[in-house]
């Protein structure tokens, strides 16, 4: 399902009287992600770290929330010169509907730009997320498990992937219930691409991992 038409159902599932008279709520904080990748392709093993930084925003009215993330660094290699630095771009959208005060489903859009010496590689991704934010039992702490499955995964040269998705698993804390909200999680994040085809229409396989703690701090406005 397309994006656009992703929005529409959601809109068209949610009663009018829903989201007439309802506050918006506005979040919107910085990122940094301390990541590590591992990457196995044509044989070789590569190993590659860096720090990623940007932001992300959202609002929300009623029970639609609509968003956008993006990221911006470079991964280095790890003691090895046969593999290539990447300057990465990191870049998504979402639409989720909240199923209650602390859950929402919904659907992704998401493009990542790798950068190396040997030119550029454009992945264009759908698909569909899922999100708890329980309290923990102290005012202002809650659990935050964010689990993102993508069955749309276009990546130059290389096939469909049979695994493309990513998790994140953490805590956000806003002290006193107040605007300033901290947030610090584990993301891991794995694309399992096979191998297809034959002759000059084969595509080698191609493995994926990165894993690694990320950290925001910003704030929210309304309830």
């Amino acid at each position: 399902m397309r994006p656009l038409r992703l929005l529409v159902f959601l809109v068209a599932f949610v009663r009018p009287s829903v989201l007439l008279g309802q506050a918006g709520v506005v979040n919107a904080r910085g990122l940094g992600y301390q990541v590590q990748y591992h990457v196995r392709y044509l044989g070789q093993v590569e190993e590659q770290t860096g720090m990623l930084a940007g932001g992300e925003g959202w609002l929300r009215l009623g029970v639609i929330e609509v968003g956008g993330r993006g990221l911006v660094g470079k991964l280095v290699a790890a003691g090895d010169a046969t593999t290539l630095d990447r300057t990465v771009r990191f870049s998504s959208a979402w639409v989720s509907l909240r199923l209650a005060n602390a859950a929402s489903i919904g659907g992704v859009i998401e493009a990542r730009r790798y950068e190396t010496t040997l030119g550029v590689s454009v992945w264009q991704l759908l698909g569909g997320r899922a999100r708890l934010s329980p309290s923990l039992g102290l005012p202002g702490l809650a659990g935050v498990v964010d689990v993102t499955y993508f069955f749309s995964c276009k990546a130059p040269g290389l096939a469909a992937p049979s695994v493309a998705l990513r998790g994140e698993a953490g805590v956000a804390f806003a002290p006193g219930n107040g605007p300033i909200v901290l947030q610090v999680a584990y993301r891991f994040e794995r694309f399992d691409f096979g191998d297809s085809g034959f002759g000059a229409n084969a595509t080698a396989a191609r493995l994926e991992q990165g894993r690694g703690l990320v950290a925001g701090l910003g704030f929210r406005l309304g309830r």
